[in-house]
């Protein structure tokens, strides 16, 4: 049988994770808009960036922002490999930062969780 303690840190963990969940929601809807009635999902400006390269890099171009251009402008490799796996999915590109987006949630939400 639980303690007292022990039930009020889990009603508070369900609690920060709801409100987490509903801000992530509201986010994630003022990061996306509507054109021509479909729906865009979009990333901050640093991550859009990363996606560029890993965008490029997952069509066979390489790590590059434009096919050709050899600079390297992405700030963590490690996320932009883990983009380039998005575009592998297949998805369409407007809804290629929804799987960014959850992932984050989802680490974020484990570390909540967790702890760290």
């Amino acid at each position: 049988m639980m303690d007292r303690r022990t039930r009020n840190v889990g009603i508070l963990l369900v609690l920060l994770l709801g409100m987490y969940g509903c801000a992530w929601v509201v986010t994630v809807t003022r990061l996306s808009f509507s054109l021509e009635g479909k729906r865009y999902f979009t990333l901050w400006d640093d991550s859009m960036i990363s996606m560029r390269y890993a965008y490029n890099l997952a069509h066979g171009n390489g790590l590059v922002w434009n096919a050709g251009d050899h600079v390297q402008g992405y700030s963590n490799l490690g996320w932009t490999l883990w983009l380039a796996l998005i575009h592998k999915m297949g998805l369409p590109l407007r809804l290629t930062s929804l799987p960014v987006l959850l992932s984050n949630f989802c680490i974020s939400a484990g570390l909540i969780t967790f702890g760290c």
